[in-house]
């Protein structure tokens, strides 16, 4: 694949039209609001942790190794196995879940090689697939390089928090865009740093855990987390 074959690609799959679940989700975001317009320094310290909480140390470790395993179904549903037992909050694993499925029909549609045998997986039950894992293994699929991976899953992370925040009236669309841009260096940072073979995935978020552990008992919820 050409260089410029493969920016257009990760364009595709980064794009917001690609159905990759963020559009459900907010992370935690709207419990912790609490419908209340949140000050911009605020919102700007929930996206710093979840990115150097959640997103470098689990999700990008995850996505990593499940592009290397795309070859290796049984590495890809141990993995697989390893982000449901790590996701505490019920509400997220169900859309962490849901949002890998349509990643992977997504895939399967695209004809990406391997991608209807790994659906073939989930409907046997063997694999959920949860969004990190069937992102890694999707980008893979497509040809996308593990260091390009990691940018498309970044993105798409930043940008799953930026939008929830404009859903949530808590900043307008130009103050998204600042926010995204402030915090775009720290994902290329994360994006740098090597992951191992024998990389153990680690999150630690616990504003975010457990309100997203309260949202599902709320009576009125925008977003599924």
């Amino acid at each position: 694949m050409t260089d410029a074959s493969e920016l257009l690609g990760a364009m595709q799959f980064a794009d917001g039209l690609f159905p990759a679940g963020g559009f459900a989700t907010s992370n935690g975001l709207e419990q912790l609001s609490g419908g209340r317009r949140i000050p911009a320094s605020q919102l700007d310290t929930f996206f710093a942790r979840e990115i150097e909480g959640r997103f470098g140390p689990f999700e990008r470790v995850i996505a990593v190794l499940a592009h290397r395993a795309v070859a290796d179904p049984t590495s890809l549903i141990q993995l697989d196995a390893r982000v449901e037992r790590m996701t505490w909050a019920s509400a997220q694993r169900e859309a962490s879940a849901q949002a890998g499925r349509g990643i992977l029909t997504a895939a399967v549609k695209l004809g990406l090689p391997g991608a209807a045998e790994t659906m073939a997986r989930v409907r046997a039950g063997r694999l959920r697939p949860h969004q990190p894992v069937a992102l890694g293994a999707v980008l893979a699929m497509a040809g996308i390089s593990e260091q390009t991976a990691q940018l498309v899953a970044g993105h798409r992370f930043l940008a799953g928090l930026a939008n929830a925040a404009i859903r949530l009236g808590l900043t307008g669309a130009i103050g998204a865009q600042q926010a995204v841009t402030r915090h775009r260096d720290d994902l290329a940072c994360w994006a740098g740093k090597t992951v191992p073979g024998d990389a153990l995935p680690t999150s630690f978020s616990p504003f975010a855990d457990i309100a997203m552990m309260r949202h599902r008992r709320s009576d009125t919820r925008l977003f599924a987390t």
